[in-house]
């Protein structure tokens, strides 16, 4: 039991020092997954402690909430639970904005979802550390090759994260070339 309870503690603090370094966005799958709440569980306290937030475009929340309208939509996308786990996402999204630790952020021109990560992590990369929140292993492997790029060479970190069942973080790492 003590192995476990340093571990969670660890895990913790690897949380604390993501978010204290890293400008945080979240996509909608990673809203949408099953461990989402235990996800929040673990990250709001810390989310409070530093005074940081998590961003959510605002193309990731119209998607939710396109989701958490139509559940004839959602039965079309062969995904068990869409329509409740889109309209518990949108509650959850709606409750963190006015504690002030998720911020919907973005503008009506935007295009879709993966596409506003792509632009803004490569607009800020020299500005800010990143990180993205997300279950899509293609964004992710897109994004990490954001940060890979020869051409800038005073790049800030960039990073890749999906929730994990228990809901902590596990970093996304660029695959072995075999």
């Amino acid at each position: 039991m003590m192995n476990q309870e340093t571990n969670v503690d660890k895990m913790k603090k690897t949380l604390e020092n993501g978010i204290r370094d890293y400008k945080l966005f979240i996509d909608t799958c990673s809203l949408l997954f099953e461990s989402a709440d235990a996800f929040w569980s673990n990250i709001i306290p810390i989310l409070e402690k530093t005074k940081s937030n998590i961003i959510v475009p605002l193309r990731v929340y119209e998607e939710i909430n396109k989701f958490a309208k139509n559940p004839d939509l959602c039965a079309t996308k062969d995904s068990e639970g869409l329509h409740e786990h889109a309209i518990k996402a949108k509650e959850t999204i709606i409750k963190l904005q006015k504690k002030g630790v998720v911020e919907v952020f973005g503008d009506k021109t935007d295009n879709f979802a993966d596409h506003v990560f792509i632009s803004v992590f490569t607009n800020y990369m020299l500005t800010y550390n990143l990180m993205l929140i997300t279950q899509d292993k293609k964004l992710s492997q897109d994004i990490i090759n954001i940060g890979k790029s020869r051409a800038v060479e005073r790049a800030k970190n960039i990073r890749v994260a999906r929730i994990a069942n228990d809901g902590f973080l596990k970093l996304y790492y660029e695959p072995k070339s075999t």
